[in-house]
């Protein structure tokens, strides 16, 4: 059995973005849906309230809504899920980017 960890980044909605590391024992890669739980932990627990929701009128449900989701691989490469598109791209850094305010107000929940 192989452990990895991927380092994975969601960008939600008020474009507050957590990051975190997600430990797997899948050889070829990890679950994203338990990577999405994770992050909603991660959200709720720095922002202190659940994360953005988007309602599903047709389904009758809300769903998180997630602007995009990165995770960085053992083998170096950068895999970006935004919308409907999903790109590998080798040693890249760009992608999901929060604006400045979001990212100081996380900072200033952690400094506390």
């Amino acid at each position: 059995m192989t452990i990895v960890s991927v380092i994975c980044e969601v960008a939600w909605g008020d474009r507050v973005v957590t990051r975190m590391t997600v430990w797997s024992d899948m050889p070829d890669g990890f679950g994203i849906g338990r990577a999405l739980i994770l992050a909603t932990y991660a959200y709720e627990s720095r922002m202190r309230r659940p994360p953005p929701e988007i309602e599903l009128k047709s389904l009758g449900v809300s769903v998180p809504h997630i602007l995009a989701l990165r995770y960085h691989t053992m083998d170096g490469k950068t895999h970006i899920m935004e919308g409907d598109k999903d790109i590998a791209r080798d040693g890249d850094d760009g992608g999901v980017r929060p604006r400045a305010p979001a990212t100081r107000r996380v900072r200033e929940r952690r400094s506390r």
